[in-house]
């Protein structure tokens, strides 16, 4: 793979953690993330709907831009699909829809201001939603991904 994305969260996910991507071994962006879902707000539940973001591995495509730009940005996204870890895991037990996107909010109130908690994808501003996608489309084709973090076993 041409290129791959490490991204490492805190354990209390109401924190922004960071996204390094590389390509052909070398750092070519870093930018700050969430991983924080939108239900589950005391962070254990990640196999839940909307919970946060499983760490473990992924495969990532270049995906269309959505129309609902307030939820996704207005550029292209990036398609993560589990292939292990947790992330396998809560995709056996029915998570799906695993994203990188933009989506820049409104309020600035929050401790994870200028992003939002998702419902379970991997959030970043929109500048920087755009810089990944001219990346990936530079760079080509499925990138590896791995998101770690601190994550409690599933009960």
């Amino acid at each position: 793979m041409a290129w791959s994305i490490e991204i490492n969260l805190p354990e209390n996910r109401d924190n922004k953690g960071t996204l390094k991507m590389y390509a052909n071994g070398s750092v070519i962006h870093t930018c700050a993330c969430l991983g924080r879902g939108s239900e589950c707000p005391d962070h254990t539940q990640w196999w839940a709907t909307n919970g946060d973001t499983p760490t473990g591995s992924y495969n990532g495509t270049l995906i269309a831009a959505d129309t609902n730009v307030y939820s996704y940005g207005p550029y292209k996204r990036i398609n993560l699909e589990p292939t292990g870890g947790h992330a396998l895991e809560a995709a056996q037990a029915g998570r799906y829809g695993f994203m990188i996107h933009g989506g820049d909010p409104a309020d600035t109130g929050t401790p994870w201001y200028p992003l939002r908690p998702t419902h379970g994808c991997i959030r970043v501003s929109n500048a920087d939603q755009k810089k990944l996608a001219e990346l990936v489309t530079a760079n080509g084709g499925t990138g590896y991904i791995g998101i770690y973090g601190t994550q409690k076993e599933r009960p």
